[in-house]
């Protein structure tokens, strides 16, 4: 059986999660944002090592492009640094995993709006924008490899790990929130 790089990948994630993430205890990972709210910006760096392949594969699991996964990486280390947060994190990579899903989420919505410029329709481009913030997060995901990327919903069922029929689902209620706009496509 031949895999392609995706279902690679997401058996990588899934099955060998301990390999991705060397773990720092959650006093360790808290004690890190503690040292850089005193100012000392080198405490990132237990952080940055503990995570680093762990905010990469899922950043590229969501974007499917590597210079956009390291981007990720580098901009949520760099908000880290900055934006520190100022409470305490009760568990550092359900934390990080959504700090990776909004930034993939801007990455993707940026990459759309490029797409619609890029085709010279700055009008359809305005209407798509907007109508996207209608979709869950899960449908916007679906939106992205169904419509932009051109996935079958089976490919997307396994990328997923989602039953089918949820994705077709997902399908059928993006046509519905977005059929006003066939008129432009």
């Amino acid at each position: 059986m031949i895999y392609n790089s995706a279902e690679v990948m997401l058996f990588f994630i899934k099955f060998n999660l301990q390999r991705i993430v060397t773990p720092i205890s959650t006093k360790e990972f808290n004690s890190c944002l503690d040292k850089i709210r005193s100012g000392n910006k080198n405490a990132i760096e237990p952080i940055y090592n503990a995570y680093y392949r762990f905010v990469f594969f899922t950043a590229l699991k969501e974007v499917r492009n590597s210079k956009y996964a390291d981007d990720i990486v580098t901009e949520l280390m760099k908000d880290i640094l900055i934006n520190t947060p100022i409470e305490y994190i009760e568990n550092p990579i359900a934390w990080i995993a959504t700090a990776i899903h909004h930034k993939a989420t801007c990455y993707v919505k940026k990459e759309l709006k490029d797409f619609c410029i890029a085709n010279s329709d700055i009008d359809l481009s305005i209407l798509l924008i907007d109508n996207i913030k209608l979709l869950t997060d899960k449908e916007y995901e679906v939106f992205n490899l169904y419509f932009m990327l051109g996935y079958e919903a089976k490919e997307i069922s396994s990328l997923l790990d989602t039953p089918i029929e949820i994705i077709l689902s997902h399908i059928h209620s993006i046509k519905e929130k977005l059929q006003h706009l066939e008129q432009y496509i």
